[in-house]
Parts: C-alpha cells; structure tokens; sequence
C-alpha cells in the first residue's frame, strides 16, 4: 500500500467513527518535489488532504520551511488544489505553537518534517494538544530498527511511556519500504 492509499484509508475510517466527513487536518512537511518520480516516494501527502478537503469540506495546513514547491504543484494540479489547503512557510514548533495559542484544533494531524527524533517528538508535544479526541496522529518514515530514519526514535518510547496505543504499517515508497506510524487517539 502506497502513503496516500493509507491516508485515505485513516481519513475514511476517522470520518466513519465520529459521523463527520468534513476533517479539520494539519501536516508537518510538505511537497518538497515536483516531478512525477517524487509522488510515490515523498507520498505527496498534501495532495491526498487537499482531495479530501475539496471533496469532503473541512480545514487543512500544511506547514513547511518552504512551499514554493508545493504551491507550484497544487495551482498546477487539474482540480487547483491550491484552494483547499492553507500553505504556511515557517518553522514547524513556532508555526503549531501559534495555532494552538489561537485555539485551533485538529482531527487529524501528520508529522513529516525533517528525520530529526527529537523535532518529531516536540511536534507530537505541540500538535497533542491541538488533537480532538477522537483523532488520528500519523508519522510518516518510522522505523524504530534503523539508524538512519530515526523520525521515530523518541516518539516511540515517549508513546509507549504515555500509554498511547499505535501500530506502524508498512508502506511502498518507490522502490523501498518504510513504515507510518498511526495512533488512533479516542481519550
């Protein structure tokens, strides 16, 4: 299964559960590649969250240190997706600490900035408390087995110490396999 087979499957299962498809989303890393060689092996996330905003309603942010990219992608793409998702340039931390100071909450929130453990773990901090319950936290490129995709490394034993109860399933990711990490968040 490829990363946006995964989100539809978690955006679907998330909108069944509390009877509302219109999900308010915000991802960490976005499109950082335009050509078509990017769109398996970055998942191209921010577009399978724009499709589903377009066609669903809802919210969706995507924040980066640069979206020059993926504003080209999602103006360029046929349905404009550009319009359903809001772009925001800045540092992951500062930019999600501004929104939880602004009251937003989420239902779904994914963390795919830098293969940086401790940055994903401060994300995961930050973004938990913009989470509605329930809601979905994903994490693309975990891999608690590897030294070099170390996104996980502290998120793991942080959830495991908290309680938290996730699985991380395997993903195609053109030409090798990674895993997203997936909590579904219920109190």
């Amino acid at each position: 299964m490829n990363f946006q087979e995964i989100i539809r499957q978690e955006l679907a299962a998330l909108a069944d559960r509390i009877g509302n498809t219109a999900l308010d989303i915000v991802e960490t890393g976005t499109i950082r590649g335009g050509g078509d060689q990017y769109r398996t092996g970055d998942g191209w996330s921010t577009v399978a969250f724009a499709e589903h905003v377009r066609d669903h309603g809802g919210t969706f942010t995507s924040i980066d240190l640069d979206v020059s990219i993926s504003r080209a992608v999602l103006a360029g793409h046929a349905d404009h997706l550009d319009r359903h998702v809001t772009l925001v340039e800045g540092h992951s931390i500062r930019m999600l600490a501004r929104e939880v100071a602004a009251g937003s909450m989420v239902d779904v929130a994914l963390l795919d900035s830098d293969n940086d453990a401790q940055l994903i773990l401060h994300e995961y901090l930050v973004v938990s408390a913009m989470l509605r319950r329930p809601g979905v936290l994903l994490v693309d490129d975990v891999d608690p087995d590897s030294a070099l995709v170390v996104k996980g490394h502290a998120l793991v034993p942080w959830l495991d110490g908290e309680g938290v109860t996730y699985e991380i399933t395997q993903r195609e990711a053109g030409g090798y396999t990674t895993g997203v990490l997936i909590a579904r968040l219920d109190a």
